[in-house]
């Protein structure tokens, strides 16, 4: 489970980024177009959620039962149906922001087919049908995506990591936590992933923000 969203990892090569719900969360993406009435349905809504004032509304409605029966159970419809459509975006956000699927596509700075780092995708904005993913002013275009080559065992990095810094720590003292992120990713190549240096950030210096704290 991932989130509560349940999460099927298996390799079968790249795929479209409009085939990820299906693939990677079966249930959620089935429930998601039986609301909808349909898979296309579904798609459309995952890349065009409700705008905020219409949920606040429907849900003012809601909470104080205005509207008739009829009104208020397509309410509640579409009040599920979109928090599915948000926990399907964050899922395969969390899925690309830990490593646990790699992504690629048509960079629009050089039309070239580029891996998508995992560092974007935490704030990243899907586009399931388009094919696209935007983050921090880069876009990619025509994206597949497929579960990491190699699953990546978080313990024995964490470890490994931990122990580097503590090093590091030692022969220079303390570094600013970008720095060493930085020097981190150099360090581990194909095996950093953001969310293993935070953990093992935090484990060295017993805080995760900012400069680290001064050693007595």
């Amino acid at each position: 489970m991932l989130n509560g969203v349940g999460c099927r990892l298996t390799r079968d090569g790249p795929i479209k980024l409009s085939e990820a719900p299906a693939r990677f969360f079966a249930d959620d993406w089935a429930r998601l177009a039986l609301l909808k009435g349909g898979e296309a349905k579904a798609l459309e809504a995952l890349d065009n959620p409700d705008p905020g004032i219409l949920v606040f509304y429907r849900r003012q409605n809601l909470e104080f039962g205005r509207g008739t029966p009829t009104h208020l159970a397509a309410a509640t419809v579409e009040e599920e149906a979109y928090a599915l459509v948000h926990r399907l975006h964050d899922g395969l956000c969390t899925l690309g922001s830990e490593g646990r699927v790699s992504a690629s596509g048509l960079f629009a700075g050089t039309g070239l087919r580029q891996a998508i780092p995992a560092e974007l995708w935490a704030l990243a904005k899907v586009g399931f049908g388009a094919g696209t993913v935007a983050s921090n002013g880069f876009v990619y275009h025509n994206v597949t995506v497929e579960p990491a080559a190699t699953p990546v065992d978080v313990e024995n990095v964490v470890a490994a990591m931990s122990a580097w810094l503590s090093r590091r720590r030692a022969e220079r003292g303390d570094e600013l936590k970008q720095i060493l992120q930085h020097a981190v990713r150099e360090e581990f190549g194909d095996g950093f992933t953001v969310r293993a240096f935070n953990i093992s950030y935090g484990a060295c210096y017993k805080r995760t923000r900012g400069r680290p704290e001064k050693t007595k």
